[in-house]
């Protein structure tokens, strides 16, 4: 289970903070018959890894529908997972830092209490297709992404019709969250239905039910003025997952406190890749440089804008930072590619006033879209064109990546795009490692 483990806590870490919606006090778990929601159950929000999940009402273990994760048109035997998150305890409060002498006893902090005792019984029925392996699990964390522990419940390879899987679980002590998870491998599916949880004690039900009842927020609103949007600090925001993205940006924050990052990569979903579909090349190439990845699907550039104004940049220096956005701001055509350079340009004057010591590598978009004709082709190479005019040879620079990911007939390099014809493929990164590593070695120096 290594290489599972090693999955999990490097992508479900950025939901750590977010619980379930439960639709009312006393509930646990939401949806766990999967009958919820239109084409995606309702409740199961954490999704990571390259890969589909819908709501199927065709193959189901009992009720009307089941979960089912897909990878079977994926073009990589990669990973993808899908999980509902439970919050267990409370995090232990931290004691104040007060200085007790023997003189002032009084002032002496009693020690923190270690939690009670928990026991979580969870069972659920899983079918595999052909060539899968799948895995349900519960994946077990503290608050503040300092202990990880995978539990395996029922591993499965191969066809398999459905099967039971249950496990009663000891909670670790130091965990106050854990992670109801589907994990699958290979280029096939893997369906999940009427998954249950209990706890014991019983008097711990009502007051872990309560922690997991949370009302969704609003969504942040972009100026009206579309010309502004791409210069407008604004948070990002998910409908389906309306929590996920503020618990994102709450996990780059922590990360950045910790310090000791050499390289930032800031960017959209396909930043975001290197930690799932690109996790091998990132690790041979990025990883020996203490690179840092702040990559959030769905990103725009207002929202990268406010991520580093809202403490993605505090505590660290990098010596590079590698920026790739504007991608989204393309696609509801509102945004000309001026505008958009214009975003990416303010992105970079405040990396520049926030970070004065660090160099910034923007990387032009990579072409996308089959057609070598179509519209976001000439719009991405419009923006960067525009947006090779903010490098100044020295402290930024600009790295045109459209001609490398171009056959000599304008079509798109086979095997580098995942079925979209926008996100990139394992082979897909591998390139893109190889182009990057370069200019990253040369502007550390």
């Amino acid at each position: 289970m290594k290489v599972l483990l090693q999955l999990s806590t490097t992508l479900i870490a950025g939901l750590l903070a977010v619980p379930s919606l439960a639709k009312e006090p006393g509930i646990l778990l939401r949806n766990g018959d999967m009958e919820e929601g239109d084409s995606v159950p309702a409740g199961w929000i954490g999704k990571f890894g390259q890969c589909e999940v819908r709501k199927d009402t065709l193959w189901y273990h009992g009720g009307k529908a089941s979960m089912v994760v897909d990878r079977s048109a994926m073009t990589d035997n990669g990973r993808g997972c899908i999980h509902q998150m439970i919050l267990l305890r409370e995090p232990p409060k931290e004691a104040n830092p007060a200085v007790v002498s023997s003189a002032t006893p009084s002032e002496a902090k009693a020690p923190i209490t270690p939690p009670g005792p928990l026991k979580i019984k969870v069972s659920g029925w899983l079918r595999t297709g052909v060539d899968a392996k799948a895995t349900f699990a519960a994946h077990f964390f503290d608050d503040k992404h300092g202990f990880s522990e995978l539990v395996p419940i029922a591993h499965v390879e191969k066809f398999q019709d459905w099967q039971q899987a249950q496990a009663e679980i000891d909670v670790p002590p130091q965990a106050t969250r854990v992670a109801l998870s589907l994990y699958l491998e290979g280029k096939s599916r893997a369906w999940l239905d009427d998954v249950a949880i209990t706890v014991t004690p019983e008097s711990s039900v009502k007051e872990i039910a309560a922690l997991n009842v949370v009302s969704a927020p609003k969504s942040p609103k972009e100026p009206g003025d579309v010309t502004k949007v791409p210069t407008t600090a604004v948070p990002g925001y998910y409908p389906e997952q309306p929590h996920a993205w503020q618990a994102f940006h709450e996990s780059f924050v922590r990360r950045a406190r910790q310090g000791g990052i050499d390289v930032l990569f800031l960017g959209d979903s396909i930043t975001q890749g290197w930690s799932t579909t690109g996790e091998d090349p990132w690790e041979k190439h990025f990883a020996p440089f203490k690179a840092a990845n702040f990559g959030l699907g769905g990103d725009k550039t207002g929202n990268v804008l406010w991520r580093i104004e809202n403490g993605e940049l505090e505590g660290i220096s990098p010596k590079v930072v590698v920026l790739m956005i504007g991608m989204n701001n393309l696609w509801d055509g509102k945004n000309t590619s001026t505008d958009i350079v214009t975003g990416i340009r303010t992105i970079v004057d405040k990396l520049r006033a926030k970070l004065p010591q660090s160099k910034v590598l923007i990387l032009g978009l990579p072409p996308s879209g089959a057609d070598p004709m179509g519209l976001d082709r000439v719009r991405i190479a419009q923006v960067n064109t525009e947006a090779a005019g903010i490098g100044n040879g020295a402290e930024v620079r600009f790295l045109d990546l459209f001609p490398r990911f171009l056959t000599r007939n304008g079509t798109l390099v086979p095997g580098a795009y995942a079925p979209d014809n926008v996100h990139l493929t394992a082979q897909g990164y591998a390139i893109l490692a190889e182009e990057l590593r370069p200019w990253v070695e040369q502007m550390m120096k």
